[in-house]
């Protein structure tokens, strides 16, 4: 894709498609560093409004955020197909299961804003 492929879909795409995008994009080779950089910049004032301009691996750091967070939601969403293909006595047992690593990784973040002084 190029980048002002990208730019279209960060300007008129559904929240779910800029998802898309923001992670293919991070992987996408063809883009030059500048174009990267360009296009993260623009990932930035979507996603979240910038108070400051990032850096270049500010940048990086915030696509790899974007992928990790689109892999977060595709297992979400596996995870719920799963639970619904349990039989009913043990769904809650699952459920149970997944909601105790969410609160783990919840309290590990919070935790790290908390090291940082970050709000």
């Amino acid at each position: 894709m190029t980048l002002e492929d990208y730019k279209n879909i960060l300007r008129t795409g559904t929240p779910s498609d800029r998802a898309r995008a923001i992670a293919e994009a991070g992987n996408d080779r063809s883009l030059t560093d500048e174009e990267f950089h360009e296009l993260t910049a623009m990932i930035k004032g979507v996603v979240r409004p910038a108070r400051r301009k990032m850096t270049p691996d500010e940048a990086k750091l915030w696509a790899e955020i974007s992928l990790v967070n689109t892999r977060l939601k595709n297992a979400m969403n596996d995870a719920a197909f799963a639970v619904r293909a349990l039989p009913g006595d043990l769904q809650e047992d699952a459920i149970n299961v997944l909601s105790h690593t969410l609160s783990g990784m919840l309290g590990d973040l919070t935790a790290m804003m908390a090291e940082t002084g970050e709000p």
